[in-house]
């Protein structure tokens, strides 16, 4: 097994074990995303994406239970093979299964760069959201999010067509205008292997631990997302 496997994953499995909570809140759910993405004239890369989420209802032998589904068109320059400035927009139909969907319209601001060092490649990103809910009246509630992310190949120093790669990720969310906003913060972290075809095209299964509060008093909120991607 590659070198680089087992030290990083052991460090975020340590960081993803919750802390031990009488009032902790735990969920099991499953995300499923399909990204296509394509060539714009010049230096500009669009990017189309659609994923569906559920939920492990709590009820033994219920099954999973739909939550929510979204689709997200967005845009991105890159001047130079390591950086891009770009953003996107999403309609997302939130709390399926409930009656009448809660719709969110979601705009938002991203800058990423890449360096790499050897087969390692490792990725920032920092992004600005804005979210307008139908249940708040579309009232705008600002987010910001900051991710770090390394992925290399489990195979020689390049990635190439029929392999396997390792992805890691970890990423705090906030909510800057918010009362207490640290209170309020999330933390997510993610592994994934992922195997780019021939084709060009990839497929990735990882599992991501997301911790955080839905109210700065409310109990701590401990998600755990096995996520399926196919990348186009």
């Amino acid at each position: 097994m590659n070198r680089y496997f087992l030290p990083a994953a052991l460090g975020l499995l340590a960081q993803m074990l919750p802390l031990s909570s009488a009032q902790a809140q735990h969920t099991a759910e499953q995300f499923t995303q399909i990204d296509f993405g394509f060539n714009l004239p010049g230096k500009w890369k669009g990017d189309l994406q659609a994923e569906f989420r559920n939920r492990w209802a709590d009820t033994e032998g219920a099954g999973l239970a739909p939550t929510l589904f979204y689709t997200q068109v967005g845009a991105a320059y890159a001047p130079g093979p390591d950086a891009a400035f770009g953003g996107a927009y999403r309609v997302a139909a939130r709390s399926l299964g409930q009656g009448s969907p809660t719709w969110e319209h979601r705009f938002s601001q991203q800058v990423s760069i890449v360096q790499r060092k050897g087969k390692l490649r490792f990725r920032e990103r920092l992004m600005a959201e804005q979210r307008l809910f139908s249940n708040n009246a579309f009232q705008a509630r600002h987010r910001w999010r900051l991710r770090g992310g390394l992925d290399y190949p489990l195979q020689g120093e390049k990635l190439d067509p029929g392999e396997a790669y390792l992805n890691h990720q970890a990423e705090l969310v906030a909510y800057p205008f918010e009362h207490q906003p640290w209170e309020l913060r999330e933390q997510r972290f993610y592994t994934g292997i992922g195997w780019w075809l021939h084709n060009g095209q990839a497929l990735e299964a990882g599992l991501e631990n997301r911790t955080g509060r839905g109210a700065p008093s409310g109990p701590m909120e401990y998600r755990w997302i096995l996520r399926l991607r196919w990348k186009l």
